[in-house]
């Protein structure tokens, strides 16, 4: 249950950190923003929801840790879809190119919990690593663009 949460945190965790960078960037908001900024908050919400459904299982049983990694994919291919739309709003094209380096770490976390969701269908906990693998790869990849980019 403590892995299950810490890992669903972690990755919660980061769709905020994305989500404060992305809006440091943007120079205005419009409709399409916030159309796909309300799109992002809905599915993060569904996180929780999620999560609780896989750990009534003990991530045993497949069915509800491949709703929790297609959860996980859509709230990548939100972010990755918010990331698109900020990117036209940039205040300059260093601001634009680090939101199409985003965009391009978003959909492959969406093709690291796709992956999950598959091998959850034949081994369900073994989905967590990979689950859990996300987030670390994340701090990683945060060191190094957090630093550079104030």
């Amino acid at each position: 249950i403590y892995v299950a949460y810490t890992i669903s945190y972690g990755n919660v965790f980061f769709v905020w950190l994305n989500h404060h960078s992305i809006f440091s960037t943007l120079e205005r908001v419009d409709f399409h923003v916030l159309w796909a900024n309300g799109f992002l908050l809905f599915v993060v919400s569904l996180v929780p929801f999620a999560t609780a459904f896989a750990i009534e299982s003990h991530w045993a049983t497949p069915l509800p840790v491949i709703l929790y990694g297609f959860v996980m994919t859509v709230v990548s291919l939100a972010s990755a879809r918010l990331r698109v739309v900020a990117g036209r709003h940039a205040q300059d094209e260093q601001d634009a190119a680090y939101q199409r380096s985003g965009v391009f770490i978003s959909l492959l976390q969406a093709v690291a919990f796709l992956i999950g969701s598959l091998c959850a269908w034949f081994v369900p906990r073994s989905a967590m690593l990979i689950f859990a693998a996300v987030p670390l790869a994340r701090i990683l990849y945060h060191r190094g663009i957090l630093e550079d980019h104030r």
